[in-house]
């Protein structure tokens, strides 16, 4: 119960943090071959496409400025996201294109399968993004629905993703940003440029 607090908590000091530009947190880290997708049903459509399944991610606000992913129209997740505020999600061209064909995606809603016996998220989408990749470089400009971490009831252990000038005095500022919250948090770390290098390389 106390990890939404927590989580909170914890980006508003990483944001804080000396040599932190911009910060977030999300559940999937961009390229990391890791992903989650599921089926989804546009309301107000008479067709729905061939191919529903589209990728999903669950992110904090600030998600897009921290990784450069450019905003078309809409808004951003942010703080008006709880827990008992209507459920949101900001997609992205494809995803907008795909479930609403040429009709403004803004304030239209999509269901998201469930498991037998279990209600259906219905997400109402309050933002539009660029195209990104998603689990790896060589993909298609595939679907993709961020939804707002903040309101899951019961959020998992995200990734923080931060954007700096300064890698290493950023992560070694982070290391005491986490140890002044709790000695016993264990971190790692990673440089998303040099794992888009390693990618490339490896292609």
């Amino acid at each position: 119960e106390q990890r939404p607090a927590l989580l909170r908590d914890l980006l508003d000091r990483v944001r804080a943090t000396p040599a932190i530009q911009t910060a977030c947190y999300v559940r999937i880290i961009p390229l990391s071959g890791s992903g989650s997708n599921n089926y989804m049903t546009a309301e107000g459509v008479a067709s729905q496409p061939e191919d529903r399944v589209a990728n999903m991610n669950y992110v904090s606000d600030g998600s897009f400025t921290t990784v450069g992913i450019p905003h078309i129209a809409g808004r951003d997740l942010d703080a008006r996201d709880t827990p008992s505020s209507p459920r949101v999600a900001v997609v992205n061209e494809s995803f907008a294109r795909r479930f609403f064909g040429d009709a403004d995606p803004i304030g239209r809603t999509f269901r998201e399968a469930a498991e037998a016996g279990k209600p259906e998220p219905v997400y109402q989408i309050v933002g539009v993004v660029g195209n990104t990749k998603y689990r790896s470089l060589r993909e298609d400009d595939e679907p993709i629905a961020w939804v707002a971490a903040t309101q899951e009831e019961r959020p998992g252990y995200p990734a923080f993703l931060v954007r700096s000038a300064e890698p290493s005095a950023a992560i070694d500022a982070l290391r005491r940003t986490f140890h002044d919250v709790h000695p016993s948090i264990v971190i790692a770390f990673g440089i998303l440029e040099e794992r888009i290098a390693e990618l490339m390389v490896r292609d």
